[in-house]
């Protein structure tokens, strides 16, 4: 199996589990906003300043997307290429 076969494998595998685990409550989350106002959905009813609505939506941008389904793939494919570029420099 050639390197891009197992990066791509790997990618995969992370973004199914991604789904499975996250994806359900993420989809959820993305349809309460499309039924209501996104500005309710995240400060709630009581409602909340500009800066913790924006604090707010970035932190559930993280916590979602980029800590579990980003920041692996990108690792999958430093790391793949970091031990075949010390490969091909040690030969």
């Amino acid at each position: 199996m050639s390197t891009i076969n197992k990066k791509v494998s790997l990618a995969v595998v992370i973004c199914l589990v991604w789904f499975l685990l996250i994806g359900f409550r993420f989809i959820g989350y993305i349809s309460e906003i499309g039924t209501g106002d996104f500005r309710t959905i995240v400060c709630g009813t009581n409602g909340c300043s500009d800066l913790m609505f924006f604090l707010s939506t970035v932190w559930t941008f993280v916590i979602y997307l980029i800590i579990p389904l980003v920041i692996p793939i990108v690792l999958v494919f430093y790391i793949k290429k970091g031990r075949r570029s010390k490969k091909i420099d040690c030969c």
